[in-house]
């Protein structure tokens, strides 16, 4: 909950989309702005536009499940923890 918490730069409870660009940048993951949209939308699996603490703790397991490797994009390793 910690890491969540820093994410949240505004301390508003809730990880935005800009908020979500930051945070990927320091978990050091290169995106462009389009595939850090597709994430968010991806992420924010109750359409409310924002990131929820649990949204976010299924964004870290994708995370690590998808560890170094090149060939997984986080965008598919987040639809796939969703299944």
């Amino acid at each position: 909950q910690k890491a969540y918490k820093f994410f949240d730069s505004d301390e508003n409870g809730r990880i935005d989309v800009n908020e979500l660009k930051e945070a990927m940048k320091l978990m050091g993951e290169d995106l462009k702005d389009a595939e850090v949209n597709a994430l968010f939308t991806a992420v924010d699996h109750d359409g409310n536009d924002a990131i929820s603490f649990e949204e976010f703790c299924v964004l870290v397991k994708a995370i690590k499940a998808k560890g170094d490797s090149k060939d997984v994009s986080v965008l598919s390793a987040v639809s796939s923890t969703w299944e």
